[in-house]
């Protein structure tokens, strides 16, 4: 009814009990629990309002009618001012979205890199497993403990840079029997005399003196660096990728 009215009126719930006596213990259970109108009234605030109050029934006696009064409407609530809210960005106008970072050309630099990677990877990977294998046993050979095994470790290394170069060579024969093989390949080398001091300082009487030592492998790296200078292109990338002296080593436990 308050509201077809224009009133405001709001529903407030509570607990009533019943009180016995000032200053007695109140006991509030579920069962006290009320709700009701409450008007505001201008100058009270919100006050309750109750349309159909609890009576007690009466003997209803013949009287006479009073006259309904006219009920006047309460006043409205005087308008409060409105909360000021902060200012709101500024809207895209219809059919135009707002522009975002662009990370398209970073996504496709980074599948072209992944790309190039993974082919780089598979082609370049044997060879540089190759590299580094080979460069750990020349490592071991010229780090032996005895001086005699750095000299047939230096030796080693030429008739296995012969073989990746695709120099055919017996994996079981002597030093002096590879050289012979190889100086029909590379004559200019004067191979049967490098093969010669490594016997000498192998099987000869005594140890070698490390200067000895490293002038021998200073020799090898010589004839190793002239032995890629002959090579042809093919042959370097063969040497490259090549497994041959690995694999030659490992099958005869040299």
């Amino acid at each position: 009814m308050l509201a077809q009215a224009g009133l405001p009126a709001r529903v407030v719930m509570g607990f009533a009990p019943e009180q016995t006596s000032p200053g007695a213990e109140i006991a509030v259970t579920g069962a006290d629990v009320k709700a009701w109108v409450e008007v505001p009234l201008q100058g009270y605030g919100w006050v309750a309002f109750h349309p159909t109050p609890e009576q007690e029934p009466q003997e209803q006696t013949p009287q006479a009618r009073d006259k309904p009064r006219v009920q006047v409407p309460q006043p409205p609530i005087p308008p409060q001012e409105p909360a000021e809210l902060p200012p709101q960005p500024p809207e895209a106008e219809e059919g135009e979205e707002a522009p975002g970072p662009d990370y398209l050309w970073l996504w496709q630099v980074l599948t072209i890199s992944s790309i190039v990677l993974a082919v780089l990877a598979l082609i370049l990977g044997p060879g540089l497993v190759m590299l580094w294998l080979k460069a750990r046993r020349r490592a071991k050979r010229r780090a032996a403990e005895q001086l005699p095994d750095r000299v047939s470790g230096a030796w080693s290394e030429i008739v296995d840079a012969a073989a990746d170069l695709g120099t055919p060579v017996t994996a079981a024969a002597t030093r002096r029997e590879n050289a012979a093989e190889l100086d029909g390949h590379y004559p200019a080398l004067a191979l049967p005399s490098l093969a010669a001091k490594a016997d000498g300082a192998v099987f000869g009487f005594g140890e070698p003196a490390a200067a000895e030592v490293d002038a021998y492998w200073a020799d090898v790296e010589t004839v190793r660096q002239r032995l890629e200078a002959q090579a042809k292109l093919k042959q370097r990338l063969r040497r490259f990728f090549a497994p041959a002296s690995i694999l030659g080593r490992w099958r005869w436990g040299r």
